[in-house]
């Protein structure tokens, strides 16, 4: 119910879907438009308006599909939404504050779909309960989270000792492949270093052994540029003091540090 609500009275990420393409006389008759006074402006007005009404029946529809597969006040769903809410990590305090809660996000998202539910559609619901789905940043969230759920599974941290650990926000013990036996740590893909605003950020971090942490120390490769950029679109990048350009990271290109690809 508190799902439908939120679609109902607010827009949501497909709103973003660009109808410019589509002719006109898809959404309005030719003889209206021949008929209508609107300047150019006007009609711009109104094609963004008809893109708002689309993208919140496209919502709506999908928060009908989703209401018979995911509840609202299922266990992992709330979990997850107080875990990733931008409003509460903002307010986290000491470095690497956040890495606790990507642990406790594959806990949840494992035991959802161990339960026949779908990772997915578990964030999803999460996103609309927080409120942070119309948010830039969402899709990126969405899909840090289902890659750090891949990632544990592939290097064995799903075992019944590693889901204690992650449900009280430990790192867990890689059980799975060459680095056996050492712990796996919650990584930033852009370095601390480079850029110390993407710290709290969920889609920054990443789970990553132990080893290849430390091996990785502040270098930007190729990865980490792309990972800057999808940011900066996201305007997740806070400008650097005296920087006038809020949306170039300036500390990005800062002295010392090593691109490889």
């Amino acid at each position: 119910r508190d799902v439908f609500h939120f679609f109902v009275s607010t827009e949501t990420r497909f709103s973003t879907i660009n109808f410019a393409r589509y002719p006109q006389s898809s959404f309005m008759p030719s003889s209206s438009i021949a008929s209508c006074p609107a300047t150019a402006p006007s009609r711009r007005a109104g094609s963004r308006h008809r893109t708002r009404l689309i993208g919140r029946l496209l919502a709506l529809a999908l928060c009908l599909f989703l209401a018979g597969r995911v509840c609202a006040d299922d266990l992992a769903v709330t979990a997850v939404a107080s875990l990733i809410n931008p409003a509460k990590l903002v307010t986290l305090h000491g470095e690497r504050a956040a890495n606790q809660r990507v642990l406790k996000c594959v806990y949840w998202l494992n035991d959802a779909r161990s339960r026949g539910l779908k990772p997915e559609e578990v964030i999803v619901a999460a996103q609309a309960l927080n409120q942070s789905t119309m948010q830039p940043r969402a899709l990126l969230v969405e899909a840090a989270l289902l890659r750090n759920l891949d990632i544990a599974g592939k290097l064995g941290c799903l075992t019944s000792e590693n889901l204690d650990r992650l449900r009280h926000g430990r790192s867990p013990v890689i059980s799975r492949g060459p680095y056996a036996g050492e712990r796996a740590e919650v990584d930033h893909i852009v370095p601390f270093a480079v850029e110390p605003g993407l710290d709290r950020e969920i889609a920054n971090l990443e789970l990553l052994p132990r080893t290849l942490n430390r091996r990785k120390g502040a270098t930007m490769g190729a990865r980490q540029l792309d990972y800057l950029e999808k940011f900066r679109r996201a305007a997740l990048l806070k400008p650097a003091p005296n920087d006038s350009s809020p949306n170039e990271p300036a500390s990005a290109s800062a002295p010392g540090l090593k691109a490889k690809d």
